[in-house]
């Protein structure tokens, strides 16, 4: 996912942005993407997230969505399908956040050079997994589905259903390229207190090479045939 995949999700009372001045909204830690998107969302509104708004610490995203049920915040970072349960219960998405436009790896994969040098067929085959998980995801919805009820722990359909169209319709790319606009906008966030965000190489954070070659293998173009 190449963006915050997360949504601002608030008492149904907030009507617009600028509701949303005194209030107080949760998310999950300083630094965290639940403290990024909310921050990028308020200053694209412009609200100052240091004066206009309350940002709390809450823990985790089932801890948000408490917290806005116990009145102890008015809003909040959520994914699903803590975000499904919330809509459910009659909160108002305000901001998909990643609909900001503002790239941001809200997953990656990493390693060092040294493993790429000894392991690559590796992390080809790896990759190629990844690539086929998600194909796979976008044309078994039911099977899914069921998997989502494994491992969430959740037993409502409705819930298990928006959680699915909302990371197949808004999230889930088919081939996870990075790009240096991800880099960037990490860089940009810590180089305040990092001085060598301000003069690091974009591109030396990034491998492109492993999924290049996986494209002119044909792998992916064998996946939209089946």
């Amino acid at each position: 996912m190449d963006t915050t995949p997360q949504s601002l999700v608030v008492h149904p009372d907030i009507r617009g942005p600028q509701d949303l001045k005194g209030k107080r909204l949760g998310i999950t830690r300083f630094g965290s993407l639940s403290d990024f998107g909310v921050r990028k969302y308020l200053q694209t509104v412009r609200l100052d997230p240091e004066k206009d708004v309350r940002i709390i610490q809450m823990g985790g995203l089932p801890e948000i969505l408490s917290g806005m049920q116990a009145g102890a915040i008015q809003g909040g970072a959520l994914s699903s399908p803590s975000l499904s349960k919330a809509k459910l219960l009659g909160y108002r998405e305000l901001k998909d956040l990643g609909a900001l436009g503002i790239k941001y790896p809200g997953t990656c994969y990493m390693t060092t050079e040294s493993y790429i040098r000894s392991q690559r067929p590796v992390l080809i085959q790896f990759l190629k997994a990844i690539i086929e998980s998600a194909h796979y995801v976008k044309t078994n919805k039911e099977t899914s589905i069921t998997v989502l009820r494994r491992y969430t722990k959740m037993n409502e359909p409705p819930v298990l259903e928006d959680t699915y169209q909302v990371f197949v319709e808004r999230y889930i790319r088919s081939v996870p390229d990075p790009s240096t606009e991800e880099v960037k906008t990490v860089l940009d966030q810590v180089k305040e207190k990092d001085p060598r965000a301000r003069t690091t190489d974009y591109n030396s954070f990034i491998r492109g090479d492993l999924l290049k070659e996986i494209e002119q293998s044909g792998f992916i173009r064998s996946l939209s045939k089946d």
